[in-house]
């Protein structure tokens, strides 16, 4: 079994992981109180959050297959840039650590991955049917809510790549029979 370790990247991030029981565990990650900082003194303290995410990716990432990073560009170009440099860490933790990084899916993406209404859908619309549809508890953050949409979604992706692969393959077989 592939595990996937699905990482909704922000101050506070939401994880969603695959246990080794098959069933997922989830969390919420402040950043900030990894970085021994107040959370009012973020802005100011980048290179301590980017330092926390360093050393809690290094740990997180231990015993998974994949790691899955939403492509978020943020509302604006100070919010874009620090999670681009998020995402560049977890990046650089994966491939050090051995581990497949997918990080092209924006949340629309990951919605329909999931199975849930993409586009124009208010978000606590999509949280409630997340919730509702993978049996996600109450006791759930809204990032953790995201984190496991990111799961969904790139099980289903990982899946549609195993199809394309096995229909390549029976392709050549065939093709070199005739």
């Amino acid at each position: 079994m592939t595990r996937i370790l699905a990482l909704d990247l922000a101050t506070t991030c939401g994880v969603a992981y695959d246990k080794r029981d098959g069933s997922i565990g989830r969390l919420t990650i402040g950043l900030c109180e990894l970085a021994g900082i107040p959370p009012y003194r973020a802005a100011r303290h980048h290179g301590q959050l980017f330092i926390a995410l360093e050393g809690f990716a290094a740990e997180m990432l231990d015993g998974f297959d994949v790691v899955a990073i939403e492509d978020d560009t943020g509302r604006n170009k100070a919010t874009a840039a620090l999670l681009a440099g998020y995402r560049a860490i977890v990046t650089y933790a994966a491939t050090k650590a051995g581990v497949r990084v997918i990080s092209d899916m924006n949340a629309s993406d990951a919605r329909k991955l999931a199975g849930l209404p993409a586009g124009g859908t208010a978000k606590d619309v999509v949280t409630a049917k997340a919730r509702r549809l993978f049996s996600i508890p109450i006791t759930a953050t809204d990032d953790e809510v995201d984190a496991e949409i990111l799961l969904h979604a790139t099980r289903a992706r990982l899946a549609q790549e195993e199809f394309a692969r096995l229909v390549k393959s029976k392709t050549k077989r065939i093709r070199r029979a005739a």
